[in-house]
């Protein structure tokens, strides 16, 4: 498992329509956790999207991003990449903002693909001989 940890500074007023875009390298074939941090005083006007080349990852609504004010938003979704060495694209913008202002982003990847919760629980119910 390995994690990639990034701030982005997003200057006050940058349109959604020319947002700033960091790509984030990743080395593995998995995600398995992101974490959006919005830090105090985003006051819920500064926004987020996640792509992978063309495709928006998260959120999948055609017209949402991702926004908050002293939060961390959880995605707590796996997703298989094709392939190691990929790469992910954020997309931030602050319409209307009169400040600069930070968005953390962590993101947890795997190169084996992640068991699943219930799938685990299963079979330690299973051992344990309860079903």
């Amino acid at each position: 498992m390995a994690f990639y940890s990034q701030t982005i500074f997003v200057e006050r007023d940058t349109p959604e329509d020319n947002p700033k875009v960091v790509r984030i390298d990743l080395n593995e074939r998995w995600i398995t956790d992101i974490w959006v941090g919005f830090e105090d005083g985003c006051a819920w006007m500064v926004k987020v999207r996640i792509f992978y080349g063309i495709r928006r990852w998260f959120p999948e609504n055609p017209d949402g991003w991702i926004i908050g004010n002293d939060i961390w938003i959880p995605i707590r979704q796996i997703v298989p990449l094709p392939a190691k060495r990929e790469f992910i694209d954020v997309y931030c913008c602050s319409p209307g903002t009169k400040y600069d202002h930070n968005i953390h982003l962590y993101v947890w990847t795997s190169e084996e693909p992640p068991v699943p919760l219930e799938s685990g629980l299963t079979k330690l119910l299973k051992g344990l001989g309860i079903e």
